[in-house]
């Protein structure tokens, strides 16, 4: 937005600020490892956690389901180990076959951790919970931002750009 305003200093000044801001983290906590992405969400995948895991790789994920894969793995496979690495692997395989979103493989993880709550009906309960808390995010953020966006769309700055 800056760039597009022509605010040159600013822009730069932001742009600076992340680098300096990575930077300063890796000096004081070291570069952050795959383990620094779990919340411990998941760590017993109770329907509620499940549902909560959703929720974070659904927003993780919006506009691009492959940003969730590294989280749910942090979470189900290395903090949680209730889910094995080549499980892990197959539900990412089962997803990119499906005509479906990739965020599907999801919906397998979300039934592996109701397995290990319960039984098949826990199992079932958690592929929908897992499902319904990945896709709430993007559906909320599109139908609480449409007049936004249209309010964007129809501005000078947009028609500034084309």
């Amino acid at each position: 937005m800056c760039i597009v305003r022509r605010y040159w200093v600013p822009a730069a000044v932001l742009f600076i600020l992340q680098y300096v801001g990575y930077a300063l983290y890796v000096i004081f906590h070291g570069v952050p490892s795959p383990v620094s992405l779990a919340l411990g969400i998941a760590e017993t995948p109770s329907l509620i956690r499940l549902f909560g895991l959703g929720l974070v790789a659904g927003t993780l994920s919006f506009g691009g389901a492959y940003t969730a894969i590294p989280f749910v793995q942090v979470e189900a496979v290395l903090k949680g180990a209730w889910l094995q690495q080549q499980v892990f692997i197959d539900c990412i395989a089962i997803g990119n076959v499906l005509p479906a979103p990739l965020v599907i493989f999801a919906t397998f993880v979300g039934f592996q951790g109701g397995l290990v709550d319960g039984g098949l009906g826990n199992a079932c309960a958690g592929a929908v919970v897992i499902t319904l808390g990945i896709f709430f995010p993007c559906f909320a953020f599109t139908i609480a931002g449409h007049s936004l966006l249209e309010k964007l769309v129809q501005s000078k700055v947009c028609a500034l750009i084309n």
